[in-house]
């Protein structure tokens, strides 16, 4: 029932897009600048359907840090769909570490969560610093627990790759 209720929020990214482009218009200009540097030939209405598909991929990422704490076995049993996974099995098995990597074809974070929600210590290589998100449980945002983070300036190359070859030595699950 209660996914019943949420199926009207996945209209939040649309909505979210809507009035980005239309209230933060200095951030609007800024995006539509970029834009016409790439490629000056590009008309008004291509560049008005990139930058509101830009807002757009925002409120999608603001909906799915509400989303992902509401993983639970139920939600993975109706709504999740998995192939292949016999083959991290057995991977996991042998004590070898996996390096999985994700052409972004869907939602990576969804599919990360997933992984965890079914039991599997899924950490994640991610190229920017740690969030200041409040710790919440209706907002999912990465820790240092779960996630290698490359561009972080407060820990030497050396930890970061010690870090890598720890979970992958320990027959671990890399997120790439």
């Amino acid at each position: 029932m209660k996914w019943l209720l949420l199926s009207p929020v996945f209209l939040y990214p649309r909505i979210y897009a809507f009035f980005c482009y239309y209230r933060k218009k200095e951030r609007r200009r800024e995006i539509e600048e970029r834009l016409l540097f790439c490629n000056g030939k590009w008309d008004r209405e291509r560049i008005k359907a990139i930058t509101r598909g830009i807002f757009e991929r925002r409120g999608l990422k603001k909906l799915n840090r509400r989303l992902i704490p509401l993983f639970d076995a139920n939600f993975i049993e109706r709504f999740v769909e998995t192939e292949g996974l016999h083959h991290l099995n057995q991977a996991l098995e042998e004590g070898k570490g996996v390096v999985l990597m994700s052409g972004h074809f869907g939602n990576p974070h969804l599919s990360i969560n997933a992984l965890r929600t079914m039991g599997y210590p899924v950490k994640v290589l991610k190229g920017g610093e740690l969030r200041k998100g409040k710790p919440s449980r209706f907002e999912y945002y990465e820790s240092w627990d779960n996630t290698v983070f490359l561009h972080d300036r407060s820990r030497s190359d050396a930890d970061k790759k010690g870090r890598i070859l720890d979970i992958l030595q320990s027959g671990g699950i890399l997120y790439q």
